[in-house]
């Protein structure tokens, strides 16, 4: 369910934007430049940071899948965002911009959630 209501984003010097990846699983979802759209607007948006767990070929290459990442959000933030009728967005970065940090022969993210604030009537 949270790929039918979180979509990606992706950064390119710092901006935020939509992100016209197709592939959930065979690739990362940060790196082609080329799938960015318009630029993402956060307002009525509220965040939260969430740790995610990715696979590596190589321990200095950090490329999370969209899978990865839609596979760790909590159900209880998938479904808030499905009731408001409207989508959420993320976007993850490694945990140590440095260098990847492994954990369980995994690379660490920190996805940045984007949730639709409730307007109440």
């Amino acid at each position: 369910m949270a790929s039918s209501v979180f979509k990606p984003l992706i950064k390119i010097d710092g901006t935020l934007y939509h992100n016209s990846i197709r592939d959930l699983t065979g690739v990362s979802y940060i790196w082609n430049g080329s799938n960015a759209t318009e630029p993402f607007v956060s307002t009525g948006f509220e965040t939260r940071k969430i740790k995610t767990y990715h696979t590596f070929g190589h321990v200095a290459l950090f490329k999370p899948s969209c899978a990865e990442v839609l596979e760790r959000i909590p159900s209880e933030i998938t479904e808030k965002v499905a009731r408001s009728g409207r989508n959420g967005y993320y976007i993850t970065e490694p945990e140590n911009e440095q260098f990847p940090v492994v954990e369980r022969e995994r690379h660490v993210g920190i996805t940045t959630l984007y949730i639709p604030i409730q307007k109440s009537i």
